[in-house]
C-alpha cells in the first residue's frame, strides 16, 4: 500500500508540475528565462537554503553528493504558495501564485545513491497595464508573461573514501515561457502580439562533499558544488491578431492571427558556484553558512534587448540551523520538532537603470516526525524582500508559506518471515 500511494502521489505531482504555468509572480521574472526557483526541500528552505543539512533518512536534493550518506528509501512532495505585495512610488498592487516547488524519489544501491525528481527551474509570471494618451486617444498596453523551465533530473552519489563524497546531477530542461503584450484604446478593436519560447537542453552539476565526525556527536561538513553553463536550444515564435470586442456579451473575438517562426537560438545558461561549511550536534543542533557565485556567460533575454537592461555577475549568502529540543522524547511531543531558521541574501545577477536587483529573505519552519516511522512533515515560512523603489523601480514585499512531505520506508529488504 505504502509503496502504490508513492507511485500514485510521484504522478500527481508530475502532472501538477510540468502543467502549471503561473508559478510566480513577479516583474523581475521578465528577463532571461525567469527567476530561478529554489531547487532543495521545503526544510532546506527554511533554514536560507542550506545544501549542507543531510541525514541517513533525509534526501538533500540541493547537494547531489550526498546521496551516498541515504541508507532508506525516501519519497518527497513540496509545494508552496506566495503572497506579495508590489510598490512604485505612487501606488501598489498585490499578487499570489502557487506552485508544486519538487518531486523527488532518492534510494541506496549497493556501490552508489541515487536520486530521481522533476521541479520547475525557471519561471515567469508578471502582469503590467499602462496607459498613454496617443492622438487625445487613451491608449491601453497589458503586458502579461507566464510559463516554466522545468528540470528532469537524475543524481549518482558514491563514497570515495571514508568522509569523502562525490556526486554528479544530470538535468534535462524543458518548457515554454509566453509573453503577450495587449494595445487597446476607446474603440472596440485591439492588436495583440505573443512571444513564445520553447527550450529544451541538458545540463549538470557536480559535487564534493567532505565530513569529520569528531568527539561521538559532532559532525563538521565542506561542500563545493559547481553547475556548468551548459547550452540549451530555444526556438523562439511570433504570434500577431487583431482583437474585436463583441459590445453585447463582452467576449473578445480573435481575428487575423497569423504565425511567424523567428528564430532557433542557442543560449548558454550561467554557472554557478557554492561553497559552504557547517558544524552539527547530531539530533540535537545545526549551524551552516555558504556562499554562491554566478557568472554571466553570455547570459542574454531570449528575443529582444532592453534598453537599460543588462546582465551580470551574481553572488549570494546563506546561513540557517536547526534545533531539535529533544528527540527521543517518550512524553513531550513538541520536544521530538526540529525547529529551522535562516537567511538569504541573492545578487540576482540583473542591473535595471543601473540598479543592481537584489533578493533578501529570512525563514522559519519546523519538521514534524511522524510516529513510528522515518517520515515527517515539513512546515515553512519566508518573508522577503525584492528589488528597489529607487530609479523607478519596482519593490516586491513577499510572504511564502511551504509545505513538505517526506515518506520514507526500507525497500528491497529479505523477508524475515513466510
Amino acid at each position: 500500500m505504502m509503496k502504490f500511494s508513492f507511485f500514485f502521489t510521484a504522478l500527481l505531482g508530475t502532472f501538477l508540475t510540468t502543467y502549471s504555468q503561473q508559478s510566480i509572480n513577479s516583474i523581475y521574472s521578465n528577463y532571461g528565462l525567469g527567476l530561478e526557483n529554489f531547487n532543495g526541500g521545503t526544510y532546506q528552505k527554511s533554514m536560507g537554503g542550506s545544501s549542507l543539512v543531510m541525514s541517513q533518512e533525509l534526501p538533500n536534493l540541493k547537494n547531489p553528493a550526498s546521496y551516498s550518506k541515504l541508507k532508506i528509501t525516501s519519497f518527497s512532495i513540496g509545494a508552496s504558495t506566495t503572497r506579495q505585495q508590489i510598490n512604485t512610488r505612487q501606488n501598489s498592487s498585490k499578487g499570489t501564485a502557487t506552485t508544486v516547488d519538487y518531486l523527488s524519489i532518492a534510494f541506496p544501491s549497493k556501490y552508489v545513491g541515487i536520486g530521481l525528481g522533476i521541479h520547475p527551474y525557471r519561471s515567469m509570471g508578471y502582469l503590467t497595464t499602462t496607459t498613454n494618451e496617443v492622438n487625445n486617444v487613451a491608449q491601453t498596453t497589458q503586458k502579461r508573461g507566464d510559463g516554466n523551465v522545468n528540470r528532469a533530473y537524475l543524481s549518482l552519489s558514491s563514497q570515495l573514501i571514508k568522509g569523502l563524497h562525490i556526486g554528479t546531477e544530470i538535468h534535462y530542461n524543458f518548457g515554454r515561457l509566453e509573453e503577450q503584450t495587449t494595445s487597446y484604446n476607446q474603440t472596440v478593436f485591439s492588436n495583440r502580439e505573443l512571444l513564445q519560447s520553447e527550450v529544451s537542453g541538458f545540463s549538470f552539476t557536480t559535487a564534493l562533499l567532505y565530513e569529520n565526525e569528531y568527539r561521538k556527536n559532532y559532525v563538521s561538513r565542506l561542500t563545493a558544488i559547481y553547475e556548468a553553463s551548459n547550452q540549451l536550444e530555444i526556438t523562439n515564435r511570433q504570434q500577431l491578431a487583431s482583437i474585436t470586442t463583441n459590445t453585447a456579451t463582452g467576449v473578445d473575438i480573435i481575428e487575423n492571427e497569423n504565425t511567424n517562426f523567428l528564430s532557433i537560438q542557442d543560449f548558454r545558461l550561467p554557472s554557478k558556484l557554492t561553497l559552504g561549511i557547517s558544524i552539527e550536534k547530531k539530533r540535537n543542533w545545526f549551524m551552516s553558512s555558504e556562499m554562491f557565485f554566478t557568472k554571466n556567460n553570455n547570459y542574454q533575454d531570449r528575443i529582444y534587448s532592453r534598453q537599460g537592461v543588462s546582465h551580470r555577475h551574481g553572488m549570494g549568502i546563506r546561513t540557517g540551523g536547526y534545533y531539535i529540543p529533544k528527540y527521543n522524547s517518550l512524553t513531550n511531543y513538541l520536544q521530538k520538532i526540529t525547529y529551522r531558521f535562516g537567511f538569504e541574501y541573492h545578487d540576482l545577477g540583473i542591473a535595471i537603470n543601473n540598479q543592481i536587483i537584489s533578493d533578501f529573505g529570512m525563514s522559519f519552519g519546523m519538521s514534524l516526525p511522524l510516529p513510528r516511522s522515518s517520515s515527517q512533515v515539513d512546515l515553512g515560512l519566508k518573508l522577503g524582500k525584492r528589488g528597489q523603489i529607487a530609479s523607478s523601480l519596482i519593490r516586491e514585499d513577499y510572504a511564502t508559506l511551504s509545505l513538505g512531505l517526506t515518506l520514507g520506508q526500507k525497500w528491497f529488504q529479505k523477508r524475515k518471515y513466510d
